[in-house]
């Protein structure tokens, strides 16, 4: 009895101090290694959205986050990834804009900010590197609505041109439903110990601790119990790793109450863009499984996305709105047919030829549309 308590006392005791070693890194250098790759600082700004750390520079040998679902086996991908931060959390832009206004600034949620690739393989870098012009990030990671309404409550000028991505699975008619709340309440202004409490109720989830347990827990069920995490799609392909909601979305037939919503949630936000003298273009970014659906191991799930493409529906929804649309899927199975890999295996978001691959379409629209700003815009 006294060996189970002396083991209880001494976990609670570790437990503790790997908490203030956790809440202890996230004050202290704003360089990190791979040793601390799992500390990503991130501020509370809304109910559900956070931003990283401020001016901070992650420098780290990474794999997807889907293999890290299953286990240290199936960590084979590792690339090297530098993320760099600015004032604000937010990822860095490209470019100095003249007299405070930036040209181009693009938004969306975790494939524009560039989860997974460098600060030179983002959108934003790669725009700012074919159009020599100041370009600003204002992605991040999550709800594909927030990043666009959270520039539209800046009160600085706005950029003449905005270029908003959505990935397919994110939109739905529950994200812009006008019924719901779209825009999320600002974090609460504390000090002291609501302040650390603040902090613990937000990162507690994703802190080193709750990382390492989850990991331990994640190789015993895999290895030992046989399980593979809800959250993935089974049967498992060894190089090729989905998330259960995206097949589970592949071929979706678009219901025609769902592209209204989704239309005129997207046509208000766009519309009040335009009423402060931007031009919106909206990037349709398709799921890896509906590029690589023969990875999925379903026959019947790739009939049902040969008759029933969501981004192709939604496409035409928007356009009939006019509405500047982009959607990449016919673009990415094009270059997929030429044995190009666009996405990482091990995860969800593209890799840096699926970057090079929207940047190269996105020009071709600009252009195409004569919407490139010139100097005498800003």
């Amino acid at each position: 009895m006294f060996g189970k308590k002396y083991f209880i006392l001494l976990f609670s005791v570790a437990y503790l101090l790997l908490l203030l070693l956790d809440w202890g890194g996230r004050l202290f250098p704003h360089h990190f290694g791979y040793s601390s790759a799992h500390f990503y600082m991130a501020e509370q700004v809304g109910e559900k959205t956070r931003y990283y750390r401020q001016n901070a520079v992650y420098d780290q040998r990474i794999h997807g986050y889907l293999s890290s679902l299953l286990g240290i086996r199936h960590y084979k991908h590792y690339h090297q990834q530098r993320m760099t931060t600015n004032h604000e959390g937010l990822r860095k832009s490209h470019g100095v804009p003249e007299h405070g206004v930036w040209p181009i600034s693009v938004t969306g949620d975790s494939s524009v900010f560039g989860s997974y690739n460098s600060d030179e393989q983002t959108l934003s870098a790669r725009l700012h590197q074919k159009l020599k012009l100041p370009v600003r990030n204002l992605a991040f990671p999550g709800h594909p609505i927030t990043p666009m309404t959270n520039l539209l409550q800046r009160e600085e000028k706005i950029s003449p041109l905005i270029i908003w991505g959505m990935t397919e699975r994110s939109i739905t008619k529950e994200v812009f439903d006008s019924d719901q709340q779209k825009r999320e309440k600002p974090a609460p202004d504390t000090h002291g110990f609501e302040r650390f409490k603040e902090w613990f109720d937000v990162h507690a989830k994703d802190s080193f601790v709750r990382y390492l347990a989850n990991l331990i827990w994640m190789n015993f069920k895999y290895y030992v119990l046989n399980e593979i995490p809800d959250s993935l799609w089974t049967p498992l392909h060894p190089q090729m790793l989905f998330y259960r909601e995206g097949i589970g979305r592949m071929g979706r037939v678009a219901e025609p109450e769902e592209l209204k919503i989704i239309g005129d949630g997207a046509e208000a936000l766009v519309h009040e863009a335009s009423s402060r003298g931007a031009t919106v273009v909206i990037l349709l970014i398709p799921d890896k499984c509906t590029i690589y659906p023969e990875y999925v191991s379903d026959p019947a799930r790739w009939e049902n996305l040969r008759e029933n493409r969501f981004l192709d529906h939604l496409e035409t929804s928007l356009r009939d709105r006019h509405l500047h649309v982009i959607n990449l899927w016919p673009v990415f199975r094009a270059r997929k047919s030429e044995g190009w890999l666009l996405y990482y295996p091990d995860d969800t978001h593209w890799n840096q030829r699926g970057i090079g691959v929207a940047t190269d379409a996105v020009m071709a629209y600009l252009r195409k549309q004569n919407l490139i700003p010139q100097s005498s815009y800003f």
